[in-house]
């Protein structure tokens, strides 16, 4: 277990770009160590690393645990101050998506998105790019599933 002091900001990117220059790893070797291949590798390292990837899976926690020497707590703390700090970034979105075998992602739409049908197209590409269905919350509570680039509303509680 590592001992971060409270005071510093170890946002998920932060923490593992830290933590592997510290161990004096590149990319390739951090992915290696996670047990990552061809599915989950250096560029989605360098995609955590930059804050692009914000929210990885569980299993995704778990081998990053692994491969940088910390305990799982520590990668959710860290995921916890991203939260905390998108939200201080008025954070309107989060995309879940279904990998497929109970495996999700979650991503928050890049910060120049600024309006609902650019969070939308957003989303859509997501659907396309990972070809699984995409749940998109809302800041004002509504969600949004798009499947096969097909948009149905799930929660209209605010219209």
């Amino acid at each position: 277990m590592t001992n971060r002091s409270d005071d510093q900001d170890w946002s998920l990117s932060r923490l593992i770009r830290s933590r592997r220059k510290e161990l004096e790893l590149t990319e390739r070797e951090l992915a290696e160590r996670c047990g990552w291949d061809n599915e989950f590798g250096p560029s989605d390292v360098r995609s955590l690393e930059t804050g692009e990837l914000r929210f990885p899976s569980t299993s995704q926690v778990e081998a990053l645990a692994t491969g940088l020497e910390l305990d799982v707590s520590d990668i959710e703390d860290a995921i916890e101050a991203s939260l905390q700090e998108s939200e201080r970034n008025q954070f309107r979105a989060m995309a879940t998506i279904e990998l497929g075998h109970g495996r999700r992602a979650r991503h928050a739409p890049p910060d120049h998105l600024e309006t609902e049908e650019d969070v939308i197209g957003w989303a859509k590409r997501l659907n396309r790019d990972h070809r699984g269905p995409v749940e998109l919350r809302l800041a004002d509570g509504r969600t949004i599933r798009i499947e096969s680039g097909q948009i149905s509303h799930e929660d209209e509680s605010n219209p």
